[in-house]
């Protein structure tokens, strides 16, 4: 008796409505973040916010979920810069950066600082036709680094990248923000003057007075100037008048220098500027208090002069400017 077996394998599938759901996961678009033109003085800031469409549920009610967001330069400059820092490039010489601080909030408050390519994570997307939480970027330049570069226009173009965290669609699937993030910087020509001092030229009897002299701070970021000295008097070619008596005017000299404790420019001539005078400061390291003085200014007068002056005290004010070249 010949028996037939019939085998028979049933599969079940359970076909889940996706077409129910509406998953989005859209790229940032977090704007440029200008700083404009420095003013010379604060610390250039900026913020931008955006709503991030990140969500991850049905159509009528979508379930915002977690993803990170990582920002990570276009290009860094030459010369050995670090990479661990965000820097905006010079646009004139890519040899010469400005760093530069970017950090991201929640909040709008609070700011968490990012690192290159490091991602800031836990943050939450929503859909922005139903509610606007945004994401703040933020860029900020110390002061004290705006003194220490060059003029000029600095400039970076930043990667802004998201990816989902935990989406039940999307796994973790990363987008970048279409058009990038640029971040600018103005930093105008600025020069100044500092640490001046009396030059006293003391007591004379009868034998020849020693030269005055004071050692000064010229910053200037684009490296050269010019300097003027301007006396009140104004004969042979300065000239300091008894200021008890009035009348008598003694006549002295002024030299000046571009390096400390040297007149190596020689005398000037009141009120005419010294050309091609360099601070010696070197681009990317500026130091508008100078950490060392770098020009000089001195006060001398001829025994000639002494012996033909009546007996007083002489006094002038002499002004010192400065401009760039």
């Amino acid at each position: 008796m010949n028996r037939i077996v019939i085998s028979l394998f049933v599969s079940i599938v359970v076909v889940f409505p996706h077409a129910a759901l509406s998953a989005k996961f859209q790229r940032p678009n977090m704007a440029n973040l200008n700083l404009f033109t420095w003013d010379g003085q604060s610390n250039p800031s900026r913020a931008r916010n955006k709503c991030l469409k990140m969500y991850d549920g049905a159509k009528g009610s979508p379930a915002p979920y977690n993803f990170n967001l990582s920002v990570t330069p276009q290009a860094l400059p030459s010369g050995g810069y670090s990479n661990s820092t965000f820097w905006l490039i010079n646009t004139a010489d890519d040899s010469l950066a400005l760093k530069v601080t970017l950090s991201l909030s929640r909040n709008g408050s609070s700011y968490d600082v990012l690192a290159p390519g490091a991602p800031e994570t836990g943050l939450v997307g929503t859909d922005c036709s139903q509610s606007n939480i945004p994401v703040y970027l933020k860029a900020d330049v110390a002061a004290a680094d705006a003194y220490r570069v060059l003029a000029g226009t600095y400039k970076t173009k930043f990667e802004v990248k998201t990816c989902a965290e935990n989406s039940s669609s999307y796994g973790t699937a990363c987008k970048t923000d279409k058009n990038d993030v640029s971040v600018t910087l103005v930093v105008p020509p600025l020069i100044q003057v500092s640490n001046l001092n009396d030059l006293d030229l003391g007591a004379y009897f009868s034998t020849g007075l020693a030269p005055a002299g004071d050692d000064i701070c010229v910053y200037s970021n684009t490296g050269a100037y010019q300097l003027t000295v301007t006396g009140t008097a104004g004969t042979a070619p300065y000239g300091a008048t008894d200021f008890v008596f009035g009348g008598d005017v003694l006549p002295y000299t002024i030299k000046v220098g571009d390096s400390a404790a040297s007149a190596n420019r020689g005398a000037v001539q009141n009120g005419v500027a010294e050309t091609g005078m360099s601070t010696g400061q070197a681009a990317g390291a500026y130091d508008v208090n100078c950490t060392a003085n770098n020009a000089y200014i001195e006060a001398s007068v001829l025994q000639s002069d002494l012996d033909g002056t009546p007996a007083g005290n002489y006094l002038d004010t002499i002004t010192v400017t400065a401009i760039m070249e």
